[in-house]
Formats: C-alpha cells, structure tokens, sequence
C-alpha cells in the first residue's frame, strides 16, 4: 500500500481477471444454460490446475485435474474452496442432469486477462502513507525508523500517534512507551537489553511495521504521523523492486518456493527446453519419413533403364515375329501356287 503524488492512496497496479466462467461437457444432457462461476479469494492459494465438476445425484463434485484428486462436494452453493484451492464457485442455470460435467480453468487464461492499471506516473503510488520522525524536543538517543505499511486499514489517520518513553510505563521498573491515538496502551522497551533494535506492528493502523532502537530519554517522543511530502519518499516503491527476488510462486509444503523472477527465468527456461526438443524430434522424424519414402521408391518405383531396355527387347521380339509370320506366309502362297499349277 503506497501514497501517489497526489497524496492519495495508491490502488491496483495491474488488473486480472477475478472471476471465469466453466465449459459445458457436449455430452451433457441437462440445460445448455447452466454454468458455474469461480470466484478468486486467495491468491496466494490458487494451483496450477484445471477443475473438473460432476453432478450426479444431487451433489455437485470438485475434481483438481492436475492430479486427479476430489477437492470438494456439496448439494449447495457457494462451494468455498478458499483454504486449499484460493476460489470459491457459484452456479446458475434451470436444469442439470446427472452425469453431466464441467471444465472451471481458474488460472489457465491467466496471462491473457493480465494487464496493467496505472496510467500516469503521477499515479504510481511510490512514496509509503505513513511517516515516523523525533520529537525536536527529544534529549536521548533514540532512534525510530520510517518503517512499513502492509494494508488501508484506518489509512489515512485521523490523528497522529505519539509514543512517549517512559522508565514505569509498564509498571515501576519496567520502561516503555505510552501510546496516545491510533492503538493506544503501551509498547515495551528496554534499553537495557533491546537497544540494538526491536520491532513494533500496528496491526490495525495499515499494518504499520517500524524499529525502535538506542537509548531514549525519559519523555522523549516519536510521532508517526500521515505522510504529506510523497515526492520525496520512494519506500513503497522499493518494497514493490524486492517482490522481485521473493518466494510468492509456487507453493511447496511450506508456502512459496519461488520468486517472480526465478519463476520466469523457469518459465524461459521450459519454453526453450521444450522448443528445442521439438526440434530435435522433428528433425528425427523427417529423417525417417525420408528413409521410408526411400525404401519405398526402391521396392515400388521405377527403373528408367531397366524400362527402356525391356521396351527395346520386347519390340525387337514384335519384329522377329512379324517376320516369322511373313515367312510363313509366302511358304503358304508358294505351295497354293504349285498345287493349282
């Protein structure tokens, strides 16, 4: 969550495609109508898989076709599939019948519906909404660092919030500060042993996340306050550059195992992989064909020579036997003409 410069909240930088629709099975029996929705609601849960749902006899059924496995069934609607497959799916239409089956791709258009949502750079929220500085008055050491935000909630502030240390804020002895707006109560921090540094979360403040560290004075004060100088202030900005080397693709046993850049040079990677032995394979199988085309020619195609010669030896036997006919012809004439003489 960041702050444009117009000092306003920043929204989505890219937009996708939140909800797709199912295919009909064409063998399907009930209405043509009828179709199911699936609804992204976690992100981070979402598998690389299609979905298969089956209805027979009144219960609807979720199959993750990826490995073949049931992931959910019910008579009703909504089915939330939220905690192991990040969407849930609603359905519409008049009739179905059992038997008949669906096809939910919930990621595989995904690059398709992909697109970017910011349009000026005024727009891009760079600068964090939040701020944290010393009071001038302060007389300690202690430090504050700008921090961090991780969601909109209360953002902006209605008010600032003031951390005041106090040695007994927790009690006599214990030191700390006391929180005045936003969560209120008091935060605790000694010097004495967390001087090097110890991190504090507004968690219902935006998610603010910041370090307190040395040695504050008694009565010093850190004010974290709205941040209304976002030109000079690139904190959200840098949070969005280190996305890009940390795990949030791929799930493994213990959440993700990839970051956006691994997962593309993979995805590179693959693709070429993949072309290249395409190529090889059809390099091999065009090698083949042509062996096989040879083969045939030697055993069925014909010799032109070999053709030729025979068409000369066959006339020269037309001939022979032209001649023998002749031959015998004039012998016959000969004794006709003797027998009448």
């Amino acid at each position: 969550m960041g702050l444009n410069q117009g000092n306003a909240l920043g929204g989505d930088f890219f937009t996708d495609q939140s909800t797709q629709q199912s295919v009909a099975n064409r063998a399907n029996a009930g209405s043509t109508d009828y179709t199911f929705t699936g609804t992204v609601t976690d992100i981070g849960a979402l598998q690389a898989s299609d979905y298969r749902i089956g209805y027979l006899a009144g219960t609807y059924t979720v199959t993750r076709l990826s490995d073949n496995t049931v992931v959910g069934s019910s008579a009703v609607f909504p089915i939330d599939l939220t905690a192991t497959e990040g969407f849930s799916i609603a359905a519409a239409g008049t009739t179905i019948s059992d038997g008949d089956s669906f096809l939910l791709r919930m990621v595989g258009n995904g690059a398709r519906d992909f697109g970017v949502a910011v349009n000026q750079t005024s727009e891009i929220a760079a600068a964090a909404p939040l701020r944290a500085r010393i009071a001038i008055a302060n007389t300690g050491d202690g430090k504050i660092t700008q921090g961090s935000v991780s969601n909109a909630s209360n953002l902006p502030l209605g008010a600032s919030i003031t951390l005041t240390y106090d040695v007994n804020a927790l009690g006599a002895g214990i030191p700390g500060f006391t929180v005045v707006g936003g969560p209120g109560g008091t935060l605790a921090y000694d010097p004495a042993t967390e001087s090097a540094g110890k991190s504090f979360t507004f968690a219902g403040y935006g998610g603010y996340t910041f370090k307190v560290s040395s040695v504050p004075a008694s009565g010093d004060q850190f004010i974290i306050e709205n941040n209304t100088n976002a030109t000079s202030d690139n904190r959200n900005m840098l949070q969005v550059i280190a996305l890009q080397a940390s795990p949030k693709m791929i799930n493994g046993v213990s959440g993700p195992t990839s970051s956006f850049e691994g997962t593309y040079s993979q995805l590179v990677s693959d693709v070429g992989s993949y072309t290249r032995q395409s190529d090889v394979d059809l390099q091999a199988q065009n090698t083949l064909l042509n062996q096989a085309t040879e083969s045939w020619s030697n055993i069925s195609g014909v010799n032109l020579d070999e053709e030729a010669a025979n068409l000369i030896r066959f006339q020269q036997a037309y001939q022979a036997s032209a001649q023998l006919v002749n031959a015998a012809r004039t012998v016959f004439d000969s004794l006709l003409a003797a027998a009448r003489g």
